[in-house]
């Protein structure tokens, strides 16, 4: 069943990324169908290795909304698109509280990095847009894999 989960996951996240890539969209249309089978599966599995729990799921999933309606309407709405509001929440369902902030600090690392080489190799300038949902994707993936590692391994410098 994590197997299969797994495989799911990816390949939506692998979608997302791609469509993003390209076309500079998340699509609502593969979002939202998506959180409810996230939710379901959520519902009726235990946790295991690729599901946090209902509960979790839906504390992750806010905490991953409200951190980017806030970044969304503090920024006065640039830099961010909407469809990057809804994923994150997506992320959240898919990580569970508190995974869903490594899943996303690990997008906003990579997305940053990969922002400065492009404008320093000047592949493009800074007013046109970078997509962030790739990030988001991958940020997911490696959180969905480690992130409970990389959360022990952080918290660990603070004795926690």
């Amino acid at each position: 069943a994590e197997l299969a989960i797994a495989i799911f996951y990816f390949s939506l996240l692998l979608v997302i990324l791609l469509i993003d890539l390209e076309h500079q969209i998340i699509l609502n249309v593969i979002i939202y169908p998506l959180a409810a089978c996230v939710l379901a599966i959520n519902a009726l599995t235990p946790e295991m290795a690729f599901t946090p729990g209902f509960l979790n799921g839906l504390a992750g999933g806010g905490a991953g909304l409200v951190l980017f309606l806030l970044i969304y309407y503090l920024s006065g709405k640039k830099g961010i698109g909407e469809g990057d509001i809804t994923l994150s929440g997506l992320m959240g369902f898919m990580l569970g509280f508190p995974n869903v902030f490594v899943g996303i600090f690990l997008a906003i690392v990579t997305g940053g990095i990969v922002a400065v080489a492009v404008l320093m190799l000047k592949l493009k300038n800074r007013k046109q847009a970078i997509p962030f949902g790739p990030f988001l994707s991958l940020g997911t993936m490696a959180a969905l894999l480690w992130g409970q590692n990389i959360l022990d391994w952080y918290l660990g410098f603070f004795g926690l």
